[in-house]
C-alpha cells in the first residue's frame, strides 16, 4: 500500500490579483491539451506566481495560460521555458504591466 497518486492540477480561471507584470500566453499543443496543461503546471510547480491561470479553449489555439510576477526578467524566463514543456508546439505571448498605464 503506497501513497495515493498525486492529484492532477486543477484548471484555473483568470486571476484577480495584479502583479507588476503579467503574460498571457497562447499555447499550441501537439498532445492532448489537458495533458499539456498538467505538464505546464508541473514544470512551474503549480505556484502562484508564476502560474496564475490556465484554461483549455475552443479556437485557433489549445490553451490560454496566464503567468504573473513582480520581476519582468524572471517572467520572461518562465514564458521562454514554456517551449521546453513536453507537448508544447508553439507559444505566443503578450505582456502587460497593470497599473502602470497613465490615466
Amino acid at each position: 500500500m503506497g501513497a495515493p497518486p498525486p492529484k492532477p492540477p486543477e484548471p484555473k480561471g483568470p486571476t484577480r490579483k495584479l502583479y507588476d507584470y503579467i503574460a498571457v500566453c497562447q499555447i499550441f499543443a501537439s498532445q492532448p491539451p489537458v495533458q499539456v496543461m498538467e505538464s505546464i503546471a508541473e514544470s512551474l510547480g503549480d505556484n502562484d506566481p508564476p502560474l496564475t491561470g490556465a484554461s483549455t479553449v475552443i479556437g485557433g489555439f489549445h490553451l490560454l495560460v496566464e503567468l504573473g510576477g513582480d520581476d519582468r526578467e524572471a517572467l520572461n524566463g518562465y514564458v521562454a521555458g514554456l517551449s521546453d514543456v513536453p507537448g508544447v508546439e508553439r507559444v505566443e505571448a503578450g505582456f502587460a504591466a497593470p497599473g502602470t498605464a497613465s490615466s
